[in-house]
């Protein structure tokens, strides 16, 4: 079943396994919950993957909090300037 995934060293394994004919049964271990909540849970990227859903490929950058609060302040002054008020 198709499913998108942060792109992670296990996530490249899956990918090799798909390439060369392997099923489900060759995968089932990799794509089980538990391979999520490494991921998820302890942050371990080489055993374990996080789902991913369509916007994950529009996103850019990583800003800090703030700098992403200053983004969100600055572009309401620009409408609220735009808008006239």
């Amino acid at each position: 079943m198709p499913a998108r995934a942060i792109a992670n060293p296990l996530t490249e394994k899956i990918l090799e396994i798909e390439k060369q004919g392997g099923g489900y049964e060759d995968l089932k271990t990799l794509i089980s919950g538990s391979a999520n909540r490494k991921y998820i849970y302890e942050g371990d990227d080489e055993n374990g993957f996080g789902w991913a859903g369509q916007v994950m490929g529009l996103i850019k950058d990583s800003p800090t909090v703030a700098e992403l609060f200053g983004r969100i302040i600055n572009e309401a002054e620009e409408i609220r300037t735009k808008w006239g008020r």
